[in-house]
């Protein structure tokens, strides 16, 4: 299955960064050394290292943002360590770190583990990232990456008490990315109730179901970088006005995964009817150029109608939790 990566972490938390009333953006910090006591457990992947913030990409914000995926996968040249960097580039480059691996296949809740058992009973075999969506079906739930969201914004709250202004930005990089992977609607439901129960005896279904949620994956991505909608859509994100949920981190997760349940059925929908049998068969990549057809004989125009809105809300709601971090 997907490893719950919302493609377009980086470029879409630039814009909201940069367009986030009362977010001194360009604030400088320094890297401390991390000092904390975490609880989560992590692979070998995760580090506390400045592993991007002295990479020369400042001329980032000068640029078109058409090439802003280009600039930011092509940072080549490091900086003088000890140098500080502005509080966007931190939020910009760090938002995309929880993909790397540090999450790969470490299972906290009870219920998701013996989901597994019975799916390695049946001769599937998950590897995926479990911390980064929040499964929904009526009444039954699983994995927790509503409990990512808040115990990073909690984690980003804590530094900011001490003082360490670079832990706290940092921190909140990484809520950032949990709270955007709640918004995919693929990362809350995997598919209609009928398609999920298929999957115990066919293979067939469980690449279907990855290929529609690879696909919105990176539809996100293709909406901001290359679609001929690209500039409207950067816009809305960057005129968006926050939006405050009200309750503790945890509840505001909660929210945006009732939001998402919502969305998934059209969403589904929609990319079934557009894309048909290329969804079928093995697993599949959908890079930008993937779509351009599809968008230039009209067929995405539906599914780009109904992905508006949700990059509206998580645009506002985002801006809201960066606010509500700073206080």
């Amino acid at each position: 299955m997907s490893s719950f990566s919302w493609y377009g972490h980086r470029q879409f938390v630039y814009l909201v960064s940069i367009s986030t009333e009362g977010f001194d953006y360009d604030k400088t910090v320094e890297y401390i050394p991390h000092n904390y006591i975490e609880t989560r457990k992590y692979t070998e992947f995760y580090s506390t290292e400045p592993i991007f913030d002295y990479l020369k990409i400042d001329e980032l914000k000068n640029q078109n943002l058409e090439n802003l995926h280009f600039l930011i996968e092509n940072h080549k040249n490091l900086a003088d360590i000890g140098s500080k960097v502005p509080v966007w580039k931190v939020l910009t480059l760090y938002t995309s770190f929880p993909d790397n691996g540090m999450d790969f296949g470490i299972v906290d809740d009870e219920t998701t583990k013996k989901i597994l058992s019975v799916a390695k009973f049946f001769g599937i075999e998950y590897l995926t990232t479990f911390r980064h969506g929040k499964i929904k079906y009526n009444v039954f739930e699983a994995l927790n990456g509503d409990e990512s969201f808040a115990y990073y914004f909690e984690l980003s709250r804590y530094a900011q008490s001490k003082n360490d202004k670079y832990w706290q930005i940092r921190f909140l990089s990484y809520a950032l990315h949990y709270a955007m992977d709640l918004f995919q609607p693929y990362h809350i439901k995997i598919g209609e109730p009928l398609e999920v129960m298929q999957i115990i005896w066919n293979k067939e279904m469980i690449n279907y179901l990855t290929n529609c949620h690879e696909l919105y994956d990176s539809y996100l991505y293709f909406l901001l970088t290359e679609s001929k909608h690209a500039s409207q859509v950067r816009e809305l994100v960057l005129n968006s006005k926050p939006l405050f949920v009200s309750g503790e981190p945890l509840q505001v997760a909660r929210e945006i995964v009732i939001y998402s349940y919502v969305n998934f059925d059209e969403i589904h929908r929609t990319i079934k009817s557009t894309f048909g049998t290329d969804l079928t068969g093995n697993l599949k990549n959908f890079p930008p150029n993937f779509f351009v057809s599809f968008e230039n004989s009209g067929k995405l125009e539906e599914l780009y109608a109904k992905s508006l809105p949700i990059i509206e809300m998580m645009s506002k709601v985002l801006k809201g939790i960066i606010i509500l971090n700073l206080k």
